[in-house]
């Protein structure tokens, strides 16, 4: 299962990556205000949701052989996805994530992973 989380400018640089290499994406969760049928395009076949849906599709899906996320949103949210699927890293060894840019962006953000 592949998850993309942000899809502006380098959420749809990844995603055409992923898709041009023969994968599909599961899902991307973005917090574009357009209707979210309006991101289709080559995707025709992924299901696009809002951000706060991450967490519901983690816990329906967890059991999976293996997830993989790309973390494509702005830098000031990918402390707050990390540490919101925490649980489920914690739990579940078959989950991957791959951040564009560093996931932490203080020394308490770094703290709270020690």
């Amino acid at each position: 299962m592949i998850l993309v989380v942000g899809y502006g400018y380098w959420g749809k640089v990844l995603s055409k990556i992923i898709v041009k290499n023969g994968f599909s994406i599961d899902y991307i969760f973005t917090s574009k205000a357009k209707p979210l049928e309006s991101y289709k395009g080559d995707l025709e076949f992924t299901t696009f949701l809002p951000y706060h849906m991450l967490f519901n599709i983690l816990a329906s899906v967890a059991s999976r052989k293996s997830i993989f996320i790309f973390i494509a949103s702005g830098p000031v949210h990918h402390f707050s996805i990390i540490s919101s699927i925490l649980p489920f890293l914690l739990l579940h060894l078959n989950i991957y994530i791959w951040c564009e840019k560093p996931f932490i962006a203080s020394q308490d953000q770094f703290s709270y992973f020690n």
